[in-house]
């Protein structure tokens, strides 16, 4: 295996291990008793981070070409120090079970095997999940509401992609992990579905997200999120939206802002309208989304504008 990627023995990693001794310490032994493979292999992190720009480059084209966004923002890049504390992440969650709570997922208890500041400063800023694949990670990220927000985000050049998994490659947690460096203030809305996108899958992801932004959610399942999020951070009010279909009928859909959030616990909604439908999409069918907002500049209060925008969308033509 290549880059990060080793079953067993002393190594190096993000500050798990300070330095290897004649006496293995209790990560070393866990690792060896596990016959854990620590590390996205380079062909892994170029997959995963191929699968974030291809979702960059439907959202973020049609903004390029009014000219609102630079071309290089388009395409990211993976952070190679980033990766490593995002696998030293990795690591602490396979060696203690995973995590029970997305708050646990992302934080690190100093008092447990495998823990590191660079893990646990990972933790803070990256997407963890119980799934052998970076790339199903992402594709899984942006059938959800809460975690597709830092993959689409023009402020983040670069990713951390990490991962560990038993020896086989059939368990293991999987984080991708947003960069420190941030660039520019986006005054636009960055929606997707994008304008005229096509090929959109039909559903909410089938594994859910923890926070759980559809509470009240009776059959557990739903459409494909619809959002539109203000990396500018912009104060949200008055929001409203309305889907539908290609006869002109409403589809019938959950609402979230950051004045109606649908979880409370996130509040602040990552500064993003959307909507959720209650039933997955039709197949090879298209859709419109229509959504307004009063918005007021996060550092000018005094500078405030009335945003609305309509757009249209086409699902899957074959079921995937």
């Amino acid at each position: 295996r290549l880059g990060l990627a080793m079953a067993i023995g002393p190594f190096l990693i993000a500050g798990s291990i300070k330095k290897v001794s004649a006496e293995p310490s209790e990560l070393e032994k866990k690792i060896k008793r596990m016959g854990l493979v620590v590390g996205a292999t380079e062909e892994e992190k170029k997959e995963a981070i191929d699968r974030i720009n291809f979702y960059r480059e439907k959202a973020f084209r049609s903004l390029v070409e009014m000219g609102l966004m630079k071309e290089e923002i388009v395409k990211a890049k993976v952070d190679e120090k980033m990766s490593k504390d995002c696998t030293s992440h990795a690591l602490y969650l396979m060696v203690n079970g995973g995590f029970k709570s997305y708050l646990e997922a992302h934080t690190e208890d100093p008092t447990k095997v495998g823990y590191s500041e660079e893990g646990k400063k990972a933790a803070e800023r990256a997407i963890p999940f119980r799934i052998t694949s970076p790339s199903k990670l992402v594709d899984q990220c942006m059938a959800t509401l809460y975690h597709r927000h830092s993959l689409i985000d023009p402020k983040i050049p670069s990713y951390g992609i990490g991962k560990v998994t038993n020896k086989n490659g059939t368990n293991g947690f999987s984080v991708i992990g947003k960069s420190e460096n941030h660039s520019g203030n986006p005054t636009f809305a960055v929606v997707y579905p994008a304008q005229n996108q096509f090929e959109i899958p039909m559903s909410f992801t089938d594994k859910g997200e923890d926070p759980n932004p559809i509470l009240e959610d009776k059959d557990g399942v739903a459409g494909f999120p619809i959002t539109a999020t203000f990396y500018a951070m912009p104060d949200i009010k008055n929001a409203k939206a309305v889907l539908k279909d290609a006869k002109g009928k409403e589809i019938k859909c959950w609402f979230s802002s950051p004045e109606k959030p649908a979880n409370q616990v996130f509040d602040h909604n990552y500064d993003t309208v959307a909507l959720i439908p209650d039933d997955p999409l039709k197949q090879g069918q298209s859709y419109t989304v229509s959504m307004s907002a009063d918005l007021t500049d996060y550092f000018d209060k005094d500078k405030k504008t009335s945003w609305k925008q309509e757009w249209t969308f086409t699902t899957v033509s074959d079921k995937k």
